[in-house]
């Protein structure tokens, strides 16, 4: 689903030319004033269209019934935690060494500690389960109208337009398909940035990743786990998705390629896991918008006479990273590491196989991107 709650008006907009329609959020359930929907397609929305469209991206509709596979499944994952954390909860910590820094890129353990240790976990446990599925025999309260609800599977199977996220806003764009495709046909044609191939390079960029991780592994700079971790295996190429720029002149999209299951994802992981300690230690670093706010109010008021203050908009700031100068600049980080288990040859070496290889796919078609990186969501 997407964002907030809205208000339909019969009045026509004081600007003819604006095709869009804007429905701003006032219901008293989800009231958020900055939320809104941006209709740029030809489809004509329903009030419960609206209405549910702008309830949010983040809204969750309640079930008529729950899935008690699904439920039970979940208890059980949830109970193993709760038996783990008490089984490992006298085990030291504190060390410092590869295994466990890296624990959390190793595939999941499936052990499971056996009840009867500790009796009031136990009796904890199972009184959460009893309470939970005792409640199943209530009636739910539905979060959605009947028209809404079946708004949500119109919208849904409707291949006709695409339903985004705005670029740096909450709002939600509804888009012909056609033109979200020519929108982001138009970005991948930047020959600086962009190259069409002619076959998907998946498979090619498997085997370039496997030898430099069974390298490391035949050195014991990873263990066999890691090493399994790392290996891509059933992999995919990158899939790209466009979030419009409501907040710039015709509306273009940024291009997000989602990662997720690329061969160079695992490895991606190791590196941005020993770029990460420097970042944080940068002075220019900002975490996000609290942090933001909170630099700004410790800087001393009022300003200098001679203080110049002004502001940047870097247009394609991601493909416009020039990738010899970042690699410099990742060496110079990766040498200044507290922790170097592994070297900063080898992490570089992984480094070049991710921005190098980032082949993805759009409309049927394949690419590989020659210049800059990637935004990526893995």
């Amino acid at each position: 689903m997407k964002p907030n709650l809205a208000k339909e008006t019969n009045s026509k907009p004081k600007d003819k030319n604006k095709s869009e329609e804007s429905i701003y959020n006032s219901s008293k359930q989800n009231r958020d004033p900055k939320c809104e929907v941006i209709n740029k397609s030809s489809k004509k929305l329903t009030s419960a269209q609206k209405t549910l469209l702008s309830k949010g991206f983040k809204f969750v509709p309640t079930r008529r019934k729950v899935e008690m596979g699904k439920l039970i499944a979940d208890l059980k994952i949830w109970e193993r935690r709760m038996r783990l954390r008490e089984h490992f909860f006298e085990e030291n910590k504190e060390k410092e060494n590869y295994q466990n820094e890296y624990t959390k890129f190793k595939k999941s353990s499936t052990f499971t500690p056996s009840p009867g240790k500790e009796r009031w976990l136990d009796e904890y446990i199972q009184t959460i389960k009893d309470e939970i599925l005792s409640r199943l025999s209530r009636k739910f309260k539905m979060n959605i109208t009947i028209e809404e609800e079946k708004a949500m599977r119109e919208l849904l199977y409707d291949t006709s337009i695409v339903i985004r996220p705005s670029d740096k806003s909450s709002g939600v764009v509804i888009m012909n398909t056609e033109d979200y495709k020519l929108e982001v046909e138009k970005e991948l044609d930047n020959n600086d940035t962009y190259k069409a191939i002619d076959k998907d390079l998946t498979q090619k960029n498997e085997n370039k990743v496997k030898k430099p991780v069974e390298n490391l592994c035949k050195r014991e700079i990873i263990d066999k786990d890691m090493k399994k971790y790392l290996l891509p295996k059933g992999t995919c190429p990158g899939k790209v998705q466009a979030n419009p720029k409501l907040h710039k002149k015709n509306h273009p999209v940024r291009t997000i390629i989602n990662g997720r299951n690329h061969p160079t994802e695992k490895i991606a992981e190791i590196v941005e896991n020993e770029l990460s300690e420097n970042v944080r230690n940068l002075p220019t670093y900002i975490k996000d918008t609290t942090d933001f706010l909170n630099k700004l109010n410790a800087i001393q008021q009022p300003l200098p006479d001679n203080a110049i203050m002004f502001c940047l908009d870097v247009t394609k700031l991601y493909p416009s990273v020039p990738r010899k100068e970042a690699r410099e600049a990742c060496k110079s980080a990766l040498e200044n590491r507290t922790n170097t288990s592994i070297s900063t040859e080898d992490v570089l070496k992984m480094m070049d196989l991710v921005i190098e290889n980032n082949n993805f796919s759009f409309n049927g078609k394949h690419f590989l991107q020659t210049e800059g990186t990637a935004i990526d969501i893995g």
